[in-house]
C-alpha cells in the first residue's frame, strides 16, 4: 500500500466486515451483507487517499476489519478510546499505519449498532 493510495482502492475487494468492540465479545460480529458492507465503507470516507501517517499512540479497543475473499485481510481500522469515530488508525497490508478522517461517524455508529458492535 503506497501513501496516495485512495482506500477505496484498498477496500474494494470487501466482502467481509468485522467488527471488534468492548460489548461484540472477543469473536465480534460479522456481516457479509452488501448493503451493509458499502454503508460502513461509505460512512468512512473511501474517496480519501492514505497518505499521513497516524502519530498518535491510543489504545484502540474498537476495531474494524476489512475482509475479502477467503478471508484474505485488506486492513483493519483501529478506533482510540474516545468514541467519537472522527478518526482512525488504518493498517494496511505490510506494516503501515495512515490516518483516516472518518467522513460520517454518526452514519458509521449507526451501521455498527446495526452489527450488533455497539449498543
Amino acid at each position: 500500500m503506497l501513501p496516495g493510495t485512495p482506500l477505496k482502492d484498498v477496500l474494494k475487494e470487501t466482502t467481509t466486515v468485522m467488527a471488534l468492540t468492548k460489548i461484540s465479545g472477543p469473536m465480534g460480529v460479522m456481516t457479509s451483507d452488501k448493503k451493509d458492507v458499502a454503508a460502513i465503507i461509505a460512512a468512512i470516507g473511501a474517496e480519501q487517499t492514505l497518505s499521513k501517517g497516524f502519530g498518535s499512540k491510543c489504545l484502540t479497543p474498537t476495531k474494524i476489519a476489512f475482509q475479502g475473499d477467503k478471508g484474505k485481510q485488506l486492513g483493519m481500522l483501529g478506533f482510540c478510546d474516545d468514541d467519537s469515530f472522527k478518526s482512525a488508525r488504518f493498517d494496511g497490508p505490510g506494516a503501515e499505519k495512515a490516518a483516516i478522517e472518518v467522513k460520517e461517524p454518526e452514519k458509521l455508529k449507526a451501521a455498527l449498532k446495526k452489527l450488533g458492535a455497539l449498543k
